[in-house]
């Protein structure tokens, strides 16, 4: 940058010379030389200033001429090294994670699908109080045990009227079955239903008449179905008919001890004892055989004996005819028991 300097001004200065010769065109040669001597003295400090680096600290000694020009040495201004900015660390730029779409759910108008037209059912038998024999439009037949409620078994008080109940609400009338017990069948292969006749509940119908009780439900271990707490609170408020107990009785169990067996007492041999001997009738003049009974004994009539023969020798034996004791000589001629087979 120094020598640069110095090599411009050197060619501005040489040319001011220059023409200031050719306009003092008047000064003798004695002046140019010294100053073409000012100006070698000029240019040889220059190169050396140029050669050695270092700056040119002389100034130019004003010639003696009126138009003399002062020559001042510009120092350069020293070019700041060049400012390193430290590395920057790269600045990480946040990821934006994108914002998800709610999702839109379309509603389809689904169209509703017709409810089932439920069978008809028309009960053509009644078993019990509890269970029916039904039979379909389609020709279908099935056995429904009636949901929560028991009515008596055959032989039990009530069996006939809880029937005859039944039979007076459902027989031979079109009835639906509604399902609501926690299983479809029994251990029996009944389908377990509701029976409705109408708007009339026919098991719930039996309990309000006494002939029927709330049974095979939650209580005891049979599930809970829909229509169990009417049930119970209508049997807990209703008077049985016969009386009977909420629950069936159960069988009386057998007792498990064994009866004590008392010893048999050994027999006694009883003395034989002799036969009495009968005292010996007397002998009837006609049958030549013992009287059939003792004259003095108990009273005889006619219809003790067989023969007339029998009965004339007891007469006789007896006292007759003077006497007759038993009446058997109505006629009083001395012959007993007229009417009897052999009279004369």
């Amino acid at each position: 940058m120094l020598a640069s300097s110095h090599s411009y001004m050197k060619r501005l200065i040489l040319p001011l010379l220059i023409a200031f010769l050719l306009i003092g065109g008047c000064s003798d040669d004695s002046d140019v030389e010294e100053r073409l001597a000012a100006l070698e003295a000029e240019n040889a400090i220059l190169k050396a200033a140029a050669q050695t680096g270092t700056p040119d600290t002389t100034t130019n000694t004003p010639t003696p001429t009126p138009t003399a020009i002062a020559h001042t040495q510009t120092t350069p201004t020293p070019t700041p090294p060049p400012r390193t900015e430290p590395a920057q660390s790269p600045t990480a730029t946040p990821r934006i994670q994108p914002t998800p779409s709610p999702t839109v759910t379309l509603r389809t108008q689904s169209t509703p699908t017709p409810a089932a037209t439920p069978i008809v059912w028309t009960v053509i038998k009644i078993i019990d109080g509890d269970t029916v024999d039904v039979r379909s439009t389609a020709g279908d037949e099935e056995r429904v045990r009636v949901v929560g409620i028991d009515t008596p078994e055959r032989g039990e008080c009530g069996f006939t009227e809880a029937s005859t109940a039944l039979s007076k609400i459902a027989l031979n009338k079109q009835v639906t079955l509604v399902a609501g017990a926690r299983d479809d069948r029994d251990r029996y292969n009944r389908i377990l239903r509701y029976l409705d006749v109408g708007s009339i509940d026919a098991g719930l119908k039996l309990i309000e008449a006494g002939f029927a009780i709330a049974r095979y439900d939650s209580r005891d271990g049979y599930g809970r179905h829909i229509r169990e707490d009417v049930y119970v609170a209508t049997d807990a408020a209703t008077k049985h008919f016969c009386d009977v107990d909420k629950a069936k009785p159960q069988p009386t169990a057998k007792p498990t001890t064994k009866p004590t067996v008392k010893p048999t007492a050994k027999p006694t041999t009883k003395p034989t004892v002799k036969p009495t001997a009968k005292p010996s009738l007397p002998i009837g003049e006609r049958t030549g055989l013992p009287l059939l009974y003792d004259p003095k004994g108990a009273d005889r009539n006619c219809g003790d004996f067989k023969t007339w023969a029998q009965a004339q020798d007891f007469f006789e034996a007896s006292g007759g005819p003077g006497s007759d004791p038993h009446k058997l000589d109505s006629n009083k001629d001395g012959n007993a028991c007229e009417s009897l087979p052999g009279a004369s």
